[in-house]
């Protein structure tokens, strides 16, 4: 079974340059399996224009535990808006689709990496997600799609149930902004 876990270990404060309203950004290539086989690649911009904070993961997870996934969907999505990730084909001019979500979580993989969580709730009750490491040189991640969530009280972490991949990310990259 494979599952996608969020454990409490916020990354350590930065204070980026960035205009009001944008938390940070980011740029990735995505590669997709096209239905005939082929290697789609298209590029991501992802803008986080607010980060959930150590109090908005401690409530969504203690809803899951005590109340379920309904009311851990309702608080998610009481979260946002908070960011969107825009797809990009062959021509950077041309936006080929867009989409808002509901919480971005900046995290560590516990051995001190960065670690990038992105979720929003689906209108059919399942989630869709981008997992990302940014890295200067670029990084590894990847979206996907989960049918269920759960909380594992073992171990305190929220995880995100029956995944299907959509995309591989690559070079997950910060993106510099110039102060207006």
């Amino acid at each position: 079974m494979l599952a996608l876990l969020l454990a409490l270990e916020p990354a350590a404060a930065s204070t980026p340059l960035q205009p009001p309203g944008i938390a940070e950004r980011f740029a990735a290539d995505a590669f997709r399996a096209t239905a005939n086989g082929w290697l789609a690649r298209s590029a991501l911009d992802i803008v986080v224009e607010r980060w959930a904070t150590d109090y908005d993961f401690e409530r969504l997870g203690a809803l899951l535990c005590d109340e379920g996934p309904d009311a851990f969907v309702e608080a998610l999505r009481a979260l946002g808006p908070s960011g969107e990730v825009h797809e990009y084909g062959q021509r950077p001019e041309v936006r080929r689709s867009w989409r808002e979500f509901d919480a971005a979580f900046d995290l560590e993989d516990g051995l001190g990496r960065r670690r990038i969580i992105i979720v929003a709730a689906d209108e059919d009750g399942g989630f869709w997600y981008v997992e990302m490491s940014p890295e200067p040189g670029g990084g590894p991640g990847r979206v996907a799609e989960a049918a269920d969530v759960v909380f594992d009280r073992q171990t305190g972490h929220i995880a995100f149930e029956g995944l299907s991949a959509v995309a591989t990310l690559e070079r997950i990259r910060p993106v510099p902004l110039v102060p207006r």
